[in-house]
C-alpha cells in the first residue's frame, strides 16, 4: 500500500505530529509480526505494508485514529 497523502496525511500529522511515519522503509518494518508470512499464504493476503505507522500516547489518541480508520475505510 502506498502511504498516504492529502487529507489523511494532514489529518494524521496534525494529530499525532512525531509520532506518525510515511516512511516506506518503517512501514514495511511495521508491516507484518516477527516472523514472515509463509509463502504459501502470502499470496491469498497481498501486501500487508500500512499505509502510514502511529503511536498513539494516549486512549483519546487510539479512539480517534479508530474512528478516523472506520470512516476512511
Amino acid at each position: 500500500m502506498a502511504a498516504l497523502k492529502g487529507a489523511g496525511k494532514r489529518f494524521l500529522e496534525n494529530l499525532f505530529g512525531t509520532r506518525v511515519s510515511f516512511d516506506r522503509m518503517e512501514r514495511t518494518l511495521y508491516g507484518h509480526d516477527t516472523a514472515e508470512i509463509p509463502s504459501l499464504v502470502k499470496p491469498l493476503v497481498g501486501s500487508t505494508i500500512p499505509a502510514a505507522v502511529v503511536q498513539p500516547a494516549s486512549e483519546e489518541e487510539l479512539v480517534a485514529l479508530v474512528r478516523w480508520a472506520q470512516e476512511t475505510t
